[in-house]
């Protein structure tokens, strides 16, 4: 849900969408859960608007 709000502030409206919900990511000493979130960049935005927004993860 952070990621999914995050993501809205730079997305155009109503092509914010959830493409993978809590999928598990098994590596050698840990297991993360994640999702991935996708939508149409709003046209007076930048990829630098983009990490702004996302970054630091909140999740």
């Amino acid at each position: 849900d952070l990621a999914r709000n995050d993501v809205g502030r730079v997305v155009e409206f109503g092509t914010l969408q959830v493409d993978e919900m809590m999928t598990l990511e098994r590596y050698s000493h840990v297991m993360h859960l994640t999702s991935q979130v996708s939508g149409r960049l709003q046209g007076s935005k930048t990829p630098i608007d983009v990490l702004r927004a996302t970054l630091p993860a909140g999740t």
